[in-house]
Formats: C-alpha cells, structure tokens, sequence
C-alpha cells in the first residue's frame, strides 16, 4: 500500500507494507522519522454520502487517482464544502504537494469553523514541515472537537514524543556542559511530554541529591515508580534517597522490595541488611523495630504495624469512632497504635472494653482486618477469589479470606490451604503489610 512519508521534516510518497502507524525510536542526534500509511487518513465524518464519501474511502484505501477523478467530478456546490476540501488536502499531502494540501485544509476551516479532520490535516503539514508546537495544538484542537479521531491522538502522542526526546538529548548535553538547572528544567519538560522516559527521572533525581536536595529527588523517584513499576534502577537510588533523607522506615521497605525483584543477588542482600541496621536503630519503640523477629505475632503489634506502614488510612474513614474506652492498653508499648486503628473501625474492642494487646494474632484475625483495609482502599469489589480447600463456604468470614488471598495479602501453603488457626508470625506479618502499603500506594495514599 501507498503511503505518506515523512522523515527528517520532509514530507513525500512511498509505499509500505502495513496500513498502521509506525514510529522509530530516536538517537542522539536524529529527529523522530514515521510513516503514516493512507489507512490512517481519518474515516468519513458520520452521515457523509454521496461522491465525496466515494472518493473518501478511494484514499483511505489507498486509490489516490480514483480520489481524484471522483473529486474532479463533483458540482461547484459541493467541491466547496468542508469534507471536499479537506479530502483535496488529504489527496495532496498524498501527492507529495504539502503547502498546496496546507490551503486546502484552510480552507475547509473557512467552510466550516473547527472541522476536525481539516485541524488533523493541518497538525500532520505543521509536523511534517518540523513545527512540532504547531502541529501539537492543531492535534489538539482536532481532539477538543472531535476526541473520537484517533489519528489525531496517535500523531499528538507521537510529537509528544519526538519532543521529549529532543528535550532528554538537551538535558543531558545541559548537564555534560555544567549547566546543572537548565539541565533540570530540560528533564522536566522531557517528564511532561514522555512521562514514560525512565532516563529522565534518574538523572533528575542524580542532580537533585547532587545539589543536596534530596527530598525532591525521592518525590522524582516515587513518581518515577508509580509510572514505569517496581525496577532496580529506581528502588535502589529511591531507598538511598530515603536514608539521606533519614525515613530509614520506608528505605527498609524500598530495599524489602528490591529483594523481592532481585533474590539472588548479594550487593542488594547487603543493602537490605545496612538498611534494616538503620531502621532498628531509629526512634521507633523497640518493641516494633523487632516485630519481624516474633515467632508470634500479638494484636497489640498487628495495630502498630497498621499505624505505621500504612497512616494514610486515616484520611479514608469517613466517620472515625472517637471516645472508645479501652480498659487494658494504658501499659502497652502500642497504645497510641490502638487507638488508631480502633478509631479507624480495623480493630475492635470487646464488650468489657478490653483491646487484649497481648492475644496472639491468628491468621482469620489478621484476614478480618486486612478485608476492612481493604475495604477502606475500595480494593474489593473487583477483587479476584481465591480457591480455598480448607475454609467451608459457611464460614462466616469465607468470603472475606477469599478475597485477601486473592489479592495476594495472605499465602495458602503448598496443599492450597489458609489454616485459619494458625498463628501469623512477625515475618509473615510485616511481608503482608507491605503488600497492602504498596496497594494503598498504587491508589494514592
């Protein structure tokens, strides 16, 4: 099939071998080329008729001659109309004519105010020529008009990209010459057209720590993370960031994660143990800086594992139960934890206003309250079930189970059973809280 070419700012014919849109990656030094086959000229606008509509579907099939004499065929009432008008210009960007398919489209636009296919049209000649700010607003403009044109969307993604591109290569030429902030701003800009573009980021944030600013250089690397996912590259410069920044707590839980991603390999063994040195020795209560050494883990340590990895939960209750008496916690270690999550409605008091701190957590118990996070989280409605062989479907918390296991908060053993009773111990207990901080992170908390 025919198609439109356009490489390096030039615009000329050619013929390929598929109807899609295809685009190359860029190098240093090169401007972003593609090929827009003839498929992609937009679709007839809904309710075209008639010999117009004839020729349209003549390009789109890549017929540029029929288009042609169809067109030379239509009366003078209708070769004025928007649709003729913006099919002449489709018709001579087909041809290789840019600037005579550049008044067409024009003119279309004078026929009728905002025709979409005619701002496409003029976004695809302003993008040929090499004005890629030009060719982004009429990109725009088309899509404001019409978001259902998606040549339009595919085209402004595509400059989008060719831009940031440019911008990253400015960057880091910026940076190489010295120029640290003309290099961060480069960076930036190359984060709001590519917010894909790992590079970016990294380096935004390996100038931000080499300014001392490392806050903003973890805000760089979380976003960095909620965008491209869990890679080495951005968990092991976020969980250092973190230490400099002395939130040795959520630096324990980035390096957590890295040995997640990374089990074998000894340089991050290291680093979660240097990193779990650091946390043990913050001004965290002694008690829950060894929570991960309990054989079993209480309920008095499962609210202030609560409390702590996951705090945002306070701001998803909507009517928090305030002025609970509790008649056994005024000695506990965990009693500001206590409070909160019995604020929160996670954990309970018995009848006789008792917590019981010390009761040992079993795995239904931590079930119920990582179903009621959960639930604060909105993660349930949509949740995928899991198969359970040991919990019978009367269960009053079947249900529930399912729902924790499916998301992954909880493990069935090898045989595929929960075992309700049993007791969860600290390791197991912190490596589910870190799933559920990790899902209330991926929803904003």
């Amino acid at each position: 099939m025919c198609a439109l070419l356009v490489s390096n700012g030039m615009l000329m014919t050619g013929c390929a071998t598929t109807a899609g849109t295809e685009i190359r990656p860029t190098t240093a030094g090169e401007t972003l080329s593609f090929e827009a086959g003839l498929a992609d000229v937009p679709a007839p606008p809904a309710g075209l008729q008639g010999p117009v509509a004839d020729a349209w579907e003549a390009l789109r099939q890549g017929n540029v001659a029929l288009a042609q004499q169809t067109l030379a065929t239509l009366p003078t009432e209708d070769s004025g109309t928007a649709p003729a008008l913006t099919l002449r210009g489709f018709v001579e960007l087909a041809r290789g004519a840019q600037s005579a398919a550049g008044v067409y489209f024009q003119q279309a636009l004078e026929a009728q105010q905002d025709y979409a296919p005619a701002l496409y049209g003029l976004g695809f000649v302003a993008e040929a020529s090499g004005a890629r700010v030009a060719a982004m607003q009429r990109y725009e403009q088309a899509l404001q008009t019409d978001p259902t044109l998606a040549e339009a969307s595919v085209r402004l993604l595509a400059v989008e990209l060719a831009m940031a591109q440019t911008s990253l290569v400015n960057g880091e030429m910026l940076e190489a010459s010295g120029d640290p902030d003309g290099a961060i701003a480069a960076y930036r800009e190359t984060i709001r057209l590519g917010p894909d573009l790992l590079r970016a980021y990294l380096r935004l944030a390996v100038l931000y720590s080499a300014a001392g600013d490392d806050e903003e250089a973890v805000s760089v690397l979380r976003d960095a993370r909620n965008r491209v996912g869990d890679l080495r590259q951005v968990l092991e410069p976020l969980g250092l960031a973190l230490q400099r920044t002395g939130t040795h707590a959520d630096a324990y839980d980035i390096f957590q994660r890295l040995r997640e991603v990374a089990p074998n390999d000894a340089e991050v063994r290291s680093l979660v143990a240097e990193a779990r040195r650091l946390y043990e020795t913050t001004s965290l209560p002694e008690p829950y800086r060894r929570l991960e050494e309990k054989q079993v883990l209480q309920r008095g340590d499962l609210a202030s594992l609560i409390a702590i990895r996951i705090p945002g939960l306070e701001d998803l209750v909507e009517s928090p139960r305030r002025g609970i008496i509790m008649t056994d916690i005024d000695d506990s270690w965990a009693a500001p934890y206590i409070r909160d999550v019995v604020e929160w409605d996670l954990m309970q008091v018995y009848q006789n206003h008792a917590f019981y701190p010390d009761v040992d957590v079993s795995r239904q118990l931590f079930a119920e309250v990582s179903y009621r996070i959960l639930e604060l989280l909105g993660a349930v409605d949509d949740a995928p079930r899991a198969r359970l062989v040991d919990v019978p479907r009367g269960h009053f918390f079947h249900d529930q189970i399912q729902i924790v296991v499916g998301q992954g908060i909880l493990e069935l053993d090898s045989q595929g059973r929960f075992r309700i009773l049993d007791r969860v111990s600290g390791e197991e207990a912190i490596a589910a809280m870190q799933r559920l901080a990790r899902l209330a992170r991926a929803r904003g908390v």
